[in-house]
């Protein structure tokens, strides 16, 4: 395992794919914050906006956007093995196929994980030089951040996973890719539509309110309590342990042409 996960963090840290990401996701954060600055001191904007409202709304588009982030991490990881017929070659030098199954997981996850910080702080960072002179951004307001953060994570790693563990499933990119699309994006905003609709069907509420992307982004934005914060482990646990037992029964008897 210490080998593979070695060879493949070699690969990707050779790449400029990710650091193009990682220089285009810290020039947004950076960005978001001197817009508002700029709107707020230089355009006189109409309306009060605090650096902790800024602050606050990272983790709202981080909870957003960090789905969509989790397709290029995967492909990043994965570098086109299927596309390429490498993944035949990883198996025939005797690699087993837990070691490339939990390899290409892990080394994904810390791909986006490092993603996360470094955008994360760049945010933070730039949000703190914009705004430190209006007395919102306090020791509780940081906690909060944090403390939100934190909860988010194992969503976060959890989704990744599950991307990963489509992409050792399905050999085809545009078939993963569109699989977990549909989770992430199409099948959310679908089922809002229809309980806008049918109202009286409870289901439909119950089945919204227990989506991933539904989840994380209520822990980004709504007051946290101690049943939010249950539902979203019980959340991360499932999305973590079901895609992963499935692709990786189902990738141990995969005929690897």
């Amino acid at each position: 395992m210490n080998n593979f996960l070695k060879s493949e963090c070699y690969k990707v840290s050779h790449r400029a794919y990710p650091y193009t990401l990682l220089i285009i996701g810290v020039v947004i954060a950076i960005l978001i914050n001197v817009s508002v600055w700029y709107a707020i001191h230089v355009i006189r904007i109409p309306f009060t906006i605090e650096g902790a409202d800024i602050m606050n709304a990272g983790l709202y588009m981080m909870a957003t956007i960090v789905w969509y982030c989790i397709i290029f991490t995967t492909d990043i990881g994965f570098s086109g093995e299927w596309r390429n017929n490498t993944m035949k070659n990883i198996v025939s030098f005797g690699t087993s196929r837990n070691t490339i199954f939990f390899g290409k997981c892990i080394v994904n996850t810390l791909l986006l994980l490092i993603g996360i910080v470094v955008v994360s702080a760049a945010y933070l960072l730039t949000n703190y030089i914009c705004f430190r002179h209006d007395g919102s951004l306090t020791a509780s307001a940081y906690q909060n951040y944090f403390l939100r953060f934190v909860i988010m994570l194992p969503m976060i790693i959890a989704g990744q996973t599950m991307a990963s563990s489509l992409c050792m499933f399905f050999s085809t990119d545009l078939l993963w890719c569109g699989i977990y699309a549909v989770v992430v994006a199409l099948l959310p905003n679908g089922i809002m539509l229809f309980y806008a609709i049918f109202p009286e069907v409870e289901a439909l509420r119950i089945i919204y309110t227990n989506l991933p992307t539904v989840c994380l982004t209520a822990v980004a934005w709504q007051t946290l309590t101690t049943g939010l914060i249950v539902h979203a482990m019980e959340i991360a646990a499932v999305l973590l342990i079901l895609p992963t037992v499935i692709s990786l029964l189902v990738f141990q008897r995969k005929e690897i042409k």
